[in-house]
């Protein structure tokens, strides 16, 4: 009988020692969660830049303006196995341009999204073929231009066909030196067995949310260009120039 009893006694210290780990863990992934979210507030938050209708010519490329800066694309150089795509932003007082280097089978930038909060700028690039493929992503501040990274993102399938597009489902936001793309996770796949064949566009943290997913930059470890395993590379032109990475093009 003694026996029995120090049985159950031991069944039931571990049926309560599991029961606390187990609630100990939702706390702290409640936590952990909350965290996540307390840079998603409106102080944080990036708004829309008003922007005229782009001006497509008969090649797709884009030219529109914006309060305080206009901006256009272009190819200027293609051959059989590289593209090198030029993208210029003319502020009043500074013009900046993004050079891509890329292969002729990647996308070109479409019409981005423009967001602004205080004096900082954030240019997201959807990249668009026969569907929505992923998107670039450019930080302005202080007259420098950052290329933070490129990401594959489908939509999907129920959105695809439809007029969505990333900035009607994206938010961003900055606290200190943390900068978070959000996106519902309703309309987009962030896993995909396809991905694997696009090793180069996973830039980013990626943290899964209940309603959304999260992109993290962090802001202290960025540069104005990137160079990727497959020889492309992009980020600021005049930069790269100065810098003896690129020769100007001719």
């Amino acid at each position: 009988m003694l026996t029995f009893l120090v049985l159950l006694s031991c069944k039931n210290l571990t049926i309560e020692t599991k029961s606390s780990k187990e609630n100990q863990t939702k706390v702290l992934l409640k936590e952990k969660e909350k965290e996540k979210d307390t840079i998603l507030n409106k102080v944080n938050q990036f708004k829309n830049v008003l922007c005229s209708e782009s001006k497509k010519d008969e090649d797709g490329f884009y030219n529109f303006s914006c309060e305080g800066f206009a901006i256009s694309n272009s190819i200027i150089k293609s051959d059989d196995v590289n593209q090198v795509e030029f993208i210029n932003i003319k502020f009043k007082d500074i013009d900046k341009a993004i050079i891509r280097c890329i292969k002729k089978t990647e996308l070109i930038s479409s019409q981005p999204t423009i967001l602004k909060k205080n004096d900082v700028y954030i240019f997201l690039f959807p990249l668009v073929g026969d569907h929505n493929f992923g998107w670039l992503l450019y930080y302005y501040k202080e007259y420098k231009l950052f290329f933070l990274g490129k990401r594959i993102c489908y939509l999907n399938t129920k959105y695809e066909n439809g007029k969505v597009s990333y900035k009607d489902f994206t938010k961003i936001y900055q606290e200190k030196e943390i900068l978070v793309v959000s996106m519902e996770s309703e309309k987009i796949v962030v896993n995909d067995q396809d991905y694997k064949n696009y090793p180069n566009y996973n830039d980013g943290k990626l943290i899964e949310l209940k309603d959304s997913y999260q992109f993290r930059f962090d802001l202290k470890n960025i540069d104005f260009y990137k160079k990727y395993n497959n020889g492309d590379f992009e980020g600021d032109y005049v930069k790269m120039i100065n810098t003896g990475i690129i020769k100007p093009l001719k």
